[in-house]
């Protein structure tokens, strides 16, 4: 029984050595037993590497375990069963349905626990706690010593709300489960009576720390096992200052030592002899245990990086650099493709084979896709450790959506969401689309409008869509509500759609997704639930299962992260996206228990997880040892934008990397490494070549021409012709030609106004709208242009009534009166607008009262405003359909006038009129917008107005009276939005807004209308000409904050490029 620890720097041949001394043991005293003791992640390729140095090519008396693999061997050994283990999607579910079920005593966290990611917090809190030997009672008694202070009543109240989850939870699972932290309390307690163990040479190594649950399975192990040794990484300064004080922890090797200080208490409490250090080329340590052994570095480069890296003082490199590279790249998918490119020439070149070259991201979910696309692209064979989460696959989203549709009750969404969820053989796409047009249409939600019949062959999809979801729906709605009847539910689904088949492809999938629902029948198969809560459970309890992979071949590139891949006998490795809050990662803010509150529990000796800051040392320290790994080169690389093109800045560790090194030079990658690799890549390299061409950039002709002769001579002229194509076409349309153009004039017969203000707006958006006749699915919904129809119509009617039954006596209408003839009207309205559509009594009943409450306070404001002039209104929604333009063109307009009123004084023998338009919201009048002919509608309507009410009250009041307009108005028919102390101050800043909005004529002469009217007029043929020129450009005009193109919804027809202009 004895410790022995072996230290040294990465790279000084420590694992080396004790691989090989321990192989020579074990083939020596077969007989004896031999344990590599390793984190669980490293302990499969450590297992590889171990068969790869025994002369006999196998691992013989020698195992490789991860603590959890050790307890199943020694529970083996033993014959001890324990309680089934929850595993960790179990264990998530189960957290979520009791929080669930003490929703209403949680004092904090109540309403989070749909909220993205609590309970993963909620449940890495809980392993915490089990991994830290932390108790129930432990929790209960550190709420009780927290003083009753304001900072701590937040914290009292969170431990308050995780005691009632714990308890909970622990109710749910005794004498039934164990969790698998728990197990390690199990294992610690039967080291003892385990033959396996005693006597046996343990080498533990990879290790940067143990909890305390995990320091108690140590603490047997150097109790019964012969020898323990460890392996640590430190240089020889920090070696020798840690024999005098304990490194900090900042320095770099502060794990290394802290553990090491653990280990010897540990010793200490187990009563084992701690053996002489085994130091690896430290020649001024003083000991007989030091062995000379060559460094893995084929470079003094590489050999000063791992001398110097985040330590101080540091030394700077004078030679030239020739192994270490600095890259930097515009986005990542420029820097994964030439990072493949110069795989490729490795392996060509220097004859490297691929398993000598790893690549090491800080955000390896994001580079795999890059990797997937790159990689196949330039043949090169790769294996990407990351664990694929159970998702992103059509039948796991058609489970989803099928109970989204009992929980929102055949929603559109969630019908639709199902049906094109891609599982639906009897179904086609056309069909689907075809059912949500009509749908859409008709206003169709919930099952009892889904189980009424449909028009022509609506009815025989809806029924096919009714015989898929139904029978599930059914089966929810009839059974228990229990977690039994949802589950049996989901696996008559599965069933009725073949998933094992259809999940073949994706291995593995299909006996997880059931492992899923069996665990819910183990563990709460009669608790009540309900279709949202049941939803949650699923995804939660899928979200923690993932699919993991092993290599398909020994020689590939290996692609992993900082802190998860181990590094094995690389001779050229990449870390990649060295960018600043990816590496080192940013902290994450979003936990229960902060930092500052860890620090205070602490105090209490309630030590949880370290802190970020911990944290932020700890990966650099694995920072360290990824970068000092490869032995012949190291590629370290940034870019300049993400993938969402925003900018981003270099990682610290770059600046403090160019300090070590005189002569180390970034390379900015702007321009493309053209080298033709494989025939795919060839294409790529071939279309950078002409789109360098075309930008004018001749620094790759000869070889574009070179590769371009090759594709002629190969025959590919379709593929050539295909590329000339992409890379010059231009979004931009072509003028319609002279005979489209006169087909125009058909169209053109009969205009509106507000069809020329779209022109003027956009050609393109005209073209596409009136020519080409595109218009917008039409969906039944209650929006604003309802809401305009409906007072359009209700005011239009009221003003009528009040002209024609009341002689215009608008100052002897009472408000009870008018209020009365408003909801009439409005209810008039609504009922044309909406009928035959379905809207709920409820949704009705409020709309309605919305729509009153607009009309009356539109009412009211209107007929402030009639009575605060002798204005008399008497055209209501004029009709007109008038050639205003002269002979010269074949065109009539149309339109609606709103309204129009008129003021005749005897005395001057003066006719004022003023036109009212009514919009659905606030509307100004803007001269520059009638000079751009995007507000012609005022201006022509005053002009139809001007001819009508001449030709009719010159018959009345004789030829010399002067006619002239008084003004042309918007009205917002609206309920402005007012915020104001009091009911009677809101009134009055209300009737601030409710006003004719118009030109101020004030500011011009007399003769302001006329000659708006003329430009009105001009502008309008101007227009016109254009139309039947065939011109339809795409044109948008474009002001702040807005332009034509910001609420089109031809947007996805027309793909103008709106935020970098030009359309190529």
């Amino acid at each position: 029984m004895a410790l022995q620890f072996c230290f040294g720097t990465s790279g000084a041949g420590k694992s080396y050595t004790l691989y090989n001394q321990m192989i020579e043991a074990a083939m020596a005293n077969p007989k004896k037993q031999y344990i590599l003791l390793v984190p669980e992640q490293y302990s499969m390729a450590l297992q590889r590497k171990m068969v790869m140095l025994h002369p006999k090519k196998g691992s013989m008396n020698i195992d490789v375990y991860g603590f959890n693999r050790l307890t199943y061997r020694v529970f083996d050994e033993l014959n001890i069963k324990p309680q089934k283990v929850l595993e960790d999607f179990g264990k998530t579910m189960l957290i979520r349905q009791v929080a669930g079920a003490c929703k209403e005593k949680l004092s904090v966290y109540g309403g989070c626990l749909d909220k993205s990611g609590f309970i993963d917090e909620i449940k890495s809190l809980m392993s915490e706690m089990y991994q830290y030997d932390l108790s129930r009672e432990a929790l209960a008694k550190v709420q009780e010593e927290l003083e009753d202070t304001e900072v701590n009543e937040m914290l009292k109240n969170k431990l308050h709300d995780m005691q009632l989850i714990f308890d909970a939870f622990d109710e749910k699972i005794k004498e039934s489960y164990i969790v698998a932290e728990q197990l390690t309390d199990l294992l610690a307690e039967n080291i003892k009576d385990s033959d396996y163990i005693k006597d046996s040479v343990i080498v533990m190594d990879g290790f940067t720390g143990f909890t305390p649950i995990q320091c108690k399975i140590v603490k047997e192990l150097l109790k019964y096992a012969g020898e323990v040794q460890m392996i640590l990484t430190m240089d020889e300064k920090a070696y020798i200052t840690s024999s005098g004080r304990n490194l900090k922890e900042h320095e770099l090797f502060y794990l290394s030592d802290a553990t090491r200080k653990l280990m010897l208490g540990l010793a200490k409490e187990a009563g084992v002899t701690v053996l002489p250090d085994i130091t690896m080329n430290m020649e001024q340590v003083d000991n007989n245990k030091n062995v000379i052994c060559p460094t893995r570095f084929a470079s003094g480069a590489l050999h000063h990086l791992e001398r110097n890296l985040f330590r101080y003082p540091y030394k700077v490199y004078e030679n030239e650099v020739e192994e270490l590279f600095v890259d930097v790249y515009e986005t990542p998918a420029k820097e994964l493709r030439q990072i493949a490119a110069k795989i490729k020439g490795l392996v060509r070149d220097k004859k490297y084979r691929y398993k000598d070259i790893a690549i090491i991201s800080g955000n390896l979910e994001s580079t795999k896709d890059y990797v997937d696309r790159f990689f196949k692209l330039y043949e090169v064979p790769y294996f990407v450790d990351y664990s694929e989460p159970l998702k992103n696959n059509p039948y796991m989203d058609a489970l989803e959506h099928i109970v989204s549709i009992v929980e929102e009750n055949f929603s559109y969404d969630s019908v639709f969401a199902f049906l094109k969820s891609g599982i639906l053989a009897d179904i086609t796409d056309d069909e689907i689309e075809i059912l949500e047009n009509y749908v859409l249409k008709h206003g169709i939600k919930g099952v009892s409008w889904w189980n009424k019949p449909m028009e022509g062959e609506m009815e025989e999809l809806r029924l096919l869509v009714m015989d898929i979801i139904l029978p599930f729906y059914e089966e929810i709605k009839n059974g228990d509500g229990t977690i039994r009847c949802y589950v049996n539910a989901m696996k008559n689904f599965m069933t009725k759609f073949d998933y094992e088949k259809g999940l073949k492809e994706a291995k593995g999938v299909y006996d997880k997704l059931i492992l899923v629902f069996d665990k819910m029948l183990e563990i709460m198969p009669e608790d009540e639930t309900n279709p949202h809560d049941f939803l949650e459970l699923f995804k939660l309890g899928v979200k923690d299962i993932s699919i993991g992979r092993i290599p398909n071949t020994l020689d590939t590139v290996l692609v992993g992260d900082i802190t998860r891949t181990r590094l094995e006998d690389i001779k050229v490795l990449f870390i990649l996206g060295m960018n600043d809050g990816v590496i080192p990662k940013k902290s994450n803010p979003a936990q229960i228990i902060t930092d500052r509150e860890k620090e205070l529990l602490s105090k209490h000796e309630f030590c949880l997880a370290p802190t970020e800051k911990t944290n932020a040392y700890t990966e650099q320290f694995y920072l360290y040892l990824n970068m000092t790994k490869p032995q012949d080169a190291l590629y370290l690389s940034y870019t300049q934008m993400d993938n969402q093109n925003s900018p981003m800045e270099p990682s610290y560790v770059i600046g403090r990397v160019q300090k070590l090194y005189k002569n180390l030079s970034i390379n900015y990658n702007r321009t493309y490494d053209y080298h033709v690799e494989t025939e795919n890549s060839s294409v790529e390299t071939l279309i950078v070549g002409f789109r360098e061409i075309l930008n004018q950039d001749m620094s790759h002709l000869n070889q574009t021409l070179d590769l371009y002769r090759l594709y002629m001579n190969e025959g590919k002229t379709e593929l050539l012709s295909n590329i000339q194509k992409a890379l010059t076409y231009a979004n931009i349309p072509e003028k319609l030609t002279k005979d489209v153009a006169e087909l125009l004039k058909l169209r053109l017969l009969s205009q509106s106004v507000s069809k020329l203000e779209k022109y003027a707006a956009c050609s393109y958006a005209y073209f596409l709208q009136y020519i080409l006749g595109l218009r917008e699915r039409e969906i039944r919904s209650i929006d604003r242009r309802n809401v305009g129809i409906i007072m359009h119509g209700s005011m239009e009617k009221l003003y009528r009534h009040v002209h024609d039954n009341m002689n215009n006596a608008w100052d002897k209408i009472t408000d009870e009166e008018r209020n009365r003839l408003v909801d009439k009207f409005v209810d008039e309205s609504y009922a044309k607008e909406y009928a035959g559509v379905n809207i709920e009594d409820e949704k009705y009943q409020t709309l309605r009262n919305v729509l009153h409450r607009i009309g009356r306070r539109t009412a009211e404001g209107l007929s402030r405003i009639t009575n605060e002039k002798c204005f008399e209104p008497v055209y209501f929604e004029h009709h007109f359909n008038d050639p205003l333009l002269g002979d010269k063109y074949d065109v009539k307009f149309n339109g609606i006038v709103d309204r129009c009123d008129v003021f005749y004084s005897p005395t001057t023998k003066d006719l004022q009129f003023r036109i009212i338009d009514y919009k659905s919201s606030k509307h100004e009048f803007k001269i520059h917008e009638v000079y751009e002919g995007l507000q012609l509608q005022l201006t022509m309507y005053l002009s139809v107005m001007n001819e009508l009410v001449k030709n009719d009250y010159a018959k009345k009041l004789g030829e010399n009276v002067k006619i002239k307009p008084e003004g042309m108005y918007y009205y917002a028919l609206h309920d402005p939005y007012v915020e104001a102390a009091n009911a009677q101050k809101a009134k009055e800043k209300r009737e601030k807004e409710q006003k004719l909005y118009g030109p101020k004529t004030e500011l011009f002469d007399g003769e302001f209308y006329d000659n708006i009217q003329k430009f009105a007029h001009k502008k309008t043929m101007s227009i016109v000409d254009d139309i039947l020129d065939g011109k339809i450009d795409k044109n948008p005009f474009y002001k702040p904050r807005m332009s034509a193109c910001s609420y089109c919804v031809y947007s996805s027809v027309c793909r103008f490029d709106t935020k970098c202009g030009g359309n190529q």
